[in-house]
């Protein structure tokens, strides 16, 4: 998936790892570290923006309804970002997930 105005290609992994190639290597895919900034959260910088990994995932594997602008880990896991494991839901459906879960 191409992500804002950047000539990179980034693709993630359904099961672990971002990767991405670079105008002048097309050819060369390159890992890119992911951090744990927010909660638990990973993240990575591509293109000098943060992204959640759990939601280029879910971007790129899970099916997305309509209103459904959220993702949520099934396994309450927040380093769990299997495509198996996130699911897209509504605002209100993430914030009833996070007072179940005392956030």
């Amino acid at each position: 998936m191409a992500l804002g105005n950047s000539t990179k290609t980034v693709f993630r992994s359904n099961t672990s790892g971002v990767y991405g190639t670079a105008p002048t290597e097309p050819k060369t895919l390159r890992a890119y570290k992911e951090r744990s900034l927010h909660k638990g959260y990973l993240r990575i910088s591509i293109v000098n923006k943060i992204y959640s990994v759990h939601h280029l995932v879910a971007l790129a594997f899970c099916l997305k309804g309509e209103g459904k602008e959220c993702v949520n880990h099934i396994d309450e896991n927040s380093t769990n970002n299997k495509a198996s494991n996130l699911e897209f839901c509504t605002i209100q459906e993430n914030n009833i997930y996070a007072i179940r879960l005392g956030l």
